[in-house]
């Protein structure tokens, strides 16, 4: 069994709607396949998006979900890793890299932390500078 089979049996109904809906067009055909027949298998039929997407709002407003806190805020699936990054911060006389840890969702692969910062420039002031590049990880 491959790994993305062995994944697909380990999802839910609902993890699988999700997983198709967000990330179905990133695979190759013999992977959409998979997902495609992990799908029929399970009698789940591919979710019209907007469709999909009013569900997944009505289903995290109306208090289905017990423990939200831990779930994805985008498709409510409680499976995450995290994701090791490193990340460069520029001045004008020096540059350094800094280390960060993103807890990301399996499923939609949303990431909160990496996405509230993408496409942020980042401007240091001296001290700034000089505070990051003391108590960077090392």
């Amino acid at each position: 069994m491959s790994k993305l089979a062995a994944f697909l049996t380990e999802l839910s109904d609902h993890e699988l709607r999700a997983f198709h809906h967000f990330r179905f067009n990133e695979f190759m055909k013999g992977s959409k396949e998979k997902i495609t027949l992990e799908m029929e298998k399970r009698g789940i039929s591919s979710p019209n998006p907007d469709e999909f997407e009013a569900q997944l709002k009505i289903s995290s407003e109306d208090g289905f979900f017990p423990n939200r806190a831990a779930l994805c805020p985008r498709c409510l699936s409680e499976k995450f890793y995290t994701r090791h990054e490193i990340e460069t911060i520029s001045y004008s006389i020096a540059s350094f890299e800094v280390d960060a840890d993103y807890k990301t969702c399996l499923v939609c692969h949303y990431s909160e932390g990496n996405d509230e910062n993408a496409g942020k420039t980042t401007h240091v002031t001296a001290g700034g500078f000089l505070w990051r590049l003391l108590n960077r990880k090392r």
